[in-house]
């Protein structure tokens, strides 16, 4: 009888939205929401009660949030996920300058092995210019657990192996849009063959 083997999902950040209290109606703060993809590997789908995420810019700690609903994971799939961090106008730092961020999150996940804990950590940059915010993700691991892929820049689609890899450079998602599709290039399909 075979054994059990176990990959730790692996994850990317998909969009970032700034949502303003002012938008929200009287009394809202501002908030930042980051949707993340879930990568599982695995032969068997994967579930957690939630994440929690730290985003911190220039090495400073700005805002902490968490999702206390759960996350499903499906089998050799991605998955999105939502989490919504509190945030003052101040964290972001001033406008026109290009700040390293770092995003750091944990869970829990049951699999038929048991729970197992999980930690992920993404690092890039941030443009804040006067028509909005661009967040730039660096060095992420490409996931093909099936048909899909996580982006190593969050807009656009990591080439599979023997594609072309010279397509034109990313176009930002619109900033205001959490849900939007990732940009296609070229001869590329549009969605995140994902589950929602």
């Amino acid at each position: 009888m075979g054994a059990w083997v176990y990959d730790d999902p692996s994850f990317a950040l998909r969009t970032v939205t700034v949502r303003r209290g002012a938008e929200m109606g009287a009394g809202a703060a501002d908030s930042l929401e980051l949707m993340f993809l879930g990568c599982n590997r695995n032969d068997y789908d994967l579930m957690s009660d939630g994440f929690t995420a730290r985003l911190a810019l220039s090495g400073r700690t700005v805002a902490e949030g968490m999702r206390d609903q759960p996350v499903f994971l499906g089998t050799r799939d991605t998955s999105s996920f939502v989490i919504v961090m509190p945030l003052q106008p101040s964290d972001l730092g001033t406008p026109d300058r290009v700040l390293p961020f770092e995003l750091s999150g944990t869970g829990v996940v049951h699999t038929p092995i048991g729970n197992r804990p999980v930690q992920f950590r993404l690092k890039g940059r941030v443009d804040s210019h006067g028509e909005g915010m661009r967040w730039m993700g660096e060095g992420a691991v490409p996931c093909r657990p099936g048909l899909s892929a996580l982006p190593g820049i969050f807009d656009r689609r990591v080439p599979a192996a023997g594609e072309d890899s010279t397509s034109p450079p990313r176009r930002p998602l619109y900033p205001n849009d959490p849900n939007g599709p990732v940009v296609p290039g070229p001869g590329q399909q549009p969605g995140e063959g994902g589950r929602p």
